[in-house]
């Protein structure tokens, strides 16, 4: 008999914000992409951090807003994150977002790109850099085949 593992881990990303005024020095390798399926709910964590490796203090003064857009640029989720930062050194930084069943019900697959953004308490608005470019934008597979759901149905009104 075989021995086939699975493994239950938090879906963890980490984002740099320039929230001191300077240019950012954090230069990851690659920026992975996030997979979302459809037919279940998906929560996706990130971890804010600054241009010294240390996460940004995310539950004062700030709201942290999610946004994905489609392959047409077409915003098909927007979503406040759920702040997991409680004061703590460890996580200083966390929020999440979940990505209901309901949000991808009429998605078919397909990458979509997302930017997490903060809105701080007079409105401004703080980008978040997700790769070594300093680019805002990440990419998620909305996977369609994991939970396919029901085939079309169709109807027939005469036999011959």
């Amino acid at each position: 008999m075989q021995l086939l593992s699975r493994y239950l881990v938090d879906n963890t990303t980490t984002l740099v914000a320039d929230v001191a005024g300077f240019i950012t020095e954090y230069r990851p390798v690659y920026n992975r992409e996030i997979q979302v399926y459809k037919g279940i709910d998906n929560a996706i964590q990130f971890k804010l951090l600054n241009a010294d490796q240390k996460g940004v203090d995310v539950a004062t003064g700030y709201t942290v807003k999610f946004v994905a857009y489609d392959e047409t640029d077409r915003l098909v989720i927007e979503k406040d994150c759920t702040i997991q930062d409680d004061g703590s050194t460890i996580s200083r930084g966390k929020f999440k977002v979940n990505i209901t069943e309901n949000d991808l019900k009429n998605l078919k697959q397909q990458y979509l790109s997302f930017v997490v953004y903060l809105v701080e308490t007079d409105g401004d608005k703080v980008l978040t850099y997700s790769n070594s470019n300093l680019t805002n934008s990440g990419t998620i597979l909305v996977n369609a085949k994991t939970f396919p759901g029901p085939l079309k149905t169709s109807s027939v009104t005469s036999l011959t």
